[in-house]
This record gives C-alpha cells, structure tokens and sequence, in this order.
C-alpha cells in the first residue's frame, strides 16, 4: 500500500475481472486515498512508509499550510502515520463520506437492475 500505483497493480488488479466487480475497485482505491494520501493534509503526512526521522532531519521540511488538517502537528514529526493519528476524525469523516457514497451508488445498481428484471 506504499503508493497508489503498487496498491491498484499489486492488489486491485487481483480482483475479478468482471464489469460488476468495477464499484468495488472504484471503493477500495477511494478508501486508499482518503486513508493513506489524503488531500486534506500535507504531503509530509501523505504515503505508508514510516521513516526514521534522523533519516530525514536533513531533508527540507514539507510545506504546511493552515488549511491543512495536520497543521497542528509539529513539524519535526516525519511519520505519515502519527501525523494522521492526529487528525484521524477529520480523516474517518472523509472514509465515511466514501463509504455513504459507494452504498448510494450499488442502491441505485440495485435498483436499475430490478427495473431491467421487470
């Protein structure tokens, strides 16, 4: 799950290969981003490779604006994963956002399908 691309070529390409397994591969890469590379925080809390900050410390720091969730967090914190711990609600809002949105959308599969078997 380190990147978007390893996620979809190592594991959502495994899926059935079949139209109606599409949703389902739609969700689990939506799940991803929200979870690991969300856009509401700073790169520096982006991705899924927890790095040993004395490996970082001559790195330039990551831009963090106000707008961004993680903005609280100090800056010297290098671990994507406590940076988000920090703001895992705002994050688990956005997973539930996600989740309200594929069940929505296989309601209206649903509902077509049955249209179609009438």
């Amino acid at each position: 799950m380190d990147t978007q691309r390893n996620f979809v070529n190592r594991i959502v390409s495994k899926f059935i290969n079949e139209p109606e397994y599409n949703p389902l591969q739609i969700l689990v890469v939506d799940l991803r981003e929200k979870l690991v590379d969300n856009p509401n925080v700073s790169k520096l809390s982006r991705g899924a490779m927890a790095v040993n900050n004395t490996l970082l410390r001559f790195q330039p720091k990551a831009d963090i604006e106000e707008g961004h969730w993680d903005s609280k967090c100090s800056k010297e914190e290098r671990d994507p994963f406590v940076r988000r711990a920090a703001c895992a609600d705002l994050i688990a809002d956005d997973l539930l956002k996600v989740m309200a949105q594929a069940r929505k959308e296989a309601i209206s599969r649903l509902y077509e399908s049955d249209k179609i078997n009438e």
